[in-house]
């Protein structure tokens, strides 16, 4: 049985891998919460346990049942990229977190980044481009990415840079999609945004969570991977979808709010990367 630990087991992506990864066999997860207690899943082969990251334990990996994977989803106030405390506080928690884990034992890690350690940059990003982080939630990940490829300098182990770029799903919190929902579900007539010509990158969390396991279980090195669609979409465009799918009547109101001053008007992931990692392991494992 493969033992798996997953912080950020509350959150949205957490939640939703755990239920994905329970349905498959032998596996057993640790599924790893802060404050509130998952509400997912009852079952054996899930073990939930209250850890505070800054709990400062002489051993994580044998506090944790030594995992064979980890997948570090946890991170704090995501409602404030710009916040000073993802540099001065949340960055040095999780790096001395992972960096314990890892010297005790850990061989195969996967950690969600974010497309924001690109920066401001038009156009299609990929994974050997410089980075220019332009708000500190983005430059915190530079900064936690750089230290574990130094760990690994050090230490033998697997490691999956998972770099994240825009997720929806019904279970968001905070988003776009999420207030449409909450919208609709209001029954609201009127759905405000922004004029909606900016151009992003959005993948479900359904292929999301598909990607961070096949990334993850097959135990390989792949480093820094793009996770995103590589489809370029107008924002205009791809509400008007969303409301289409969910049999909506619902009206926009394009002129309401202004455009974020930390993202650029159109940039999307290359996923060449990803495509060519998990289709070297469909061959290799016949998945």
């Amino acid at each position: 049985m493969i033992k798996v630990a997953i912080t950020g087991a509350s959150g949205f992506i957490g939640t939703e891998l755990i239920k994905y990864i329970s349905s498959k066999n032998d596996f057993k997860i640790i599924a790893i919460y802060n404050k509130t207690k998952p509400k997912i899943l009852k079952k054996k082969t899930i073990e939930y346990k209250k850890i505070d990251l800054k709990y400062k334990s002489k051993n994580f990996y044998k506090l944790l049942d030594c995992p064979d994977i980890l997948i570090h989803l946890a991170w704090s106030n995501l409602e404030n990229y710009k916040s000073k405390s993802h540099l001065n506080i949340i960055e040095p928690i999780h790096y001395s977190f992972l960096n314990n884990i890892i010297k005790n034992g850990l061989k195969n890690l996967f950690c969600a980044g974010t497309c924001f350690e690109y920066g401001k940059i038009e156009g299609e990003l990929f994974e050997s481009m410089n980075l220019r982080p332009d708000n500190n939630y983005g430059k915190s990940k530079v900064l936690l990415l750089k230290k574990l490829i130094n760990l690994k300098k050090k230490y033998n182990f697997n490691f999956v840079w998972g770099r994240l770029f825009y997720i929806y799903g019904k279970t968001q919190k905070n988003t776009i999609y999420s207030q449409l929902l909450n919208a609709i579900n209001q029954k609201a007539v009127i759905f405000k945004m922004s004029k909606g010509l900016q151009k992003r990158d959005y993948l479900s969390v359904n292929k999301l969570i598909e990607y961070i396991f096949l990334l993850s279980f097959y135990k390989k090195d792949f480093g820094v991977v793009n996770i995103c669609s590589g489809k370029p979409v107008y924002m205009r465009s791809l509400v008007k979808k969303w409301i289409k799918e969910l049999d909506s009547k619902i009206t926009i109101d394009y002129n309401f709010y202004p455009y974020n001053d930390y993202e650029a008007m159109e940039f999307w992931g290359s996923n060449y990367k990803l495509k060519k990692s998990i289709r070297s392991l469909k061959i290799k494992k016949n998945i």
